[in-house]
């Protein structure tokens, strides 16, 4: 392999503020004519971040839960509209959103990703903690 080659495959990381520990990512895998890398949700203290991986650049912030961490989460496949299901959960809370997507051309040659969480459902405190979630059925989320 030249080192050309192997200049263009390696990831540039960059550093950044400080934004606290990551407890839970998932990717989300949008139709490969809007980009070919997934985009990266990322929970830390009680927000969803999402990435562009392929600029490498956070797109939005989402505050998902008041005073709980998020513990996990996870994604349904998008459907033809961009829109999909995230399942957020930590300590004893569970919420439901509505994840849509569009893109939105800025130039010619330019376009920019808007991304927007909204709140579903919102279940009754559990008596104990939540550990995981898993869609038995995808699109069978409310």
């Amino acid at each position: 392999m030249s080192d050309s080659h192997m200049k263009q495959s390696q990831c540039i990381i960059r550093s950044s503020l400080y934004l606290g520990e990551i407890s839970a990512v998932c990717l989300l895998h949008f139709p490969s004519h809007l980009s070919s890398f997934p985009y990266l949700l990322a929970g830390t203290g009680s927000q969803i971040l999402i990435y562009d991986l392929e600029s490498t650049k956070m797109i939005q912030s989402f505050q998902v839960f008041e005073g709980i961490r998020v513990h996990g989460l996870i994604c349904s496949l998008p459907d033809n509209t961009l829109t999909c299901k995230v399942v957020v959960f930590g300590e004893k809370r569970v919420n439901f959103f509505n994840l849509s997507s569009e893109s939105v051309s800025k130039s010619k040659t330019q376009s920019e990703f808007r991304v927007d969480l909204s709140l579903i459902h919102s279940l009754p405190r559990f008596t104990h903690w939540v550990l995981d979630i898993l869609f038995l059925k995808d699109h069978c989320l409310l």
